[in-house]
């Protein structure tokens, strides 16, 4: 199958997006403008920090892929603790975040100016929530728990000026 996008195909999802049918879903895969300028994966780069932590002697058949996160996070939550693997996690994040204003990232300044009343996304930072914010929206975050108590969390779907 092509990954080239026919005209017909374009039309289709721009009368979708106009008609408001359609939810954005994000994943950890879209890159974001890292803080040197350069355009990366922050998951990768939280992997990676989070694979310094280990040394050979932490696993027996030596450190995992440094870019699979969920490897890396299994292990260092094996080898240190949850409680250690969440704080570095905050603050790889907290960091991101502070320096969020200093950068232009065109993906999600054009996403955030996109009229959506839902987006979904898997990624771990505040990126898009920031764009939103920056185009003067006011998006409210909700959050799914796969093992939570799994109440009704998307009572509100809500609009173009205030997404979920």
């Amino acid at each position: 199958m092509s990954a080239d996008i026919e005209e017909r195909q374009w039309a289709t999802l721009l009368d979708s997006i106009e008609q408001g049918e359609c939810i954005p879903v994000l994943g950890s895969n879209l890159p974001a403008v890292l803080e040197d300028g350069s355009t990366g994966n922050l998951a990768i780069e939280l992997s990676r920090e989070l694979a310094g932590w280990l040394s050979e002697g932490d696993a027996p058949n030596g450190v995992p892929d440094s870019t699979n996160l969920c490897q890396v996070a299994q292990l260092i939550e094996k080898v240190h603790s949850r409680d250690e693997l969440t704080s570095g996690v905050k603050r790889f994040y907290g960091k991101h975040a502070k320096s969020l204003g200093n950068r232009e990232d065109p993906t999600f300044q054009h996403l955030g100016a996109l009229p959506f009343p839902l987006f979904l996304t898997s990624r771990h930072d505040d990126t898009l929530l920031w764009y939103l914010k920056k185009q003067g929206k006011q998006p409210e975050l909700e959050l799914y728990h796969f093992h939570g108590d799994h109440i009704n969390t998307l009572g509100n779907l809500g609009t173009t000026q205030q997404p979920v």
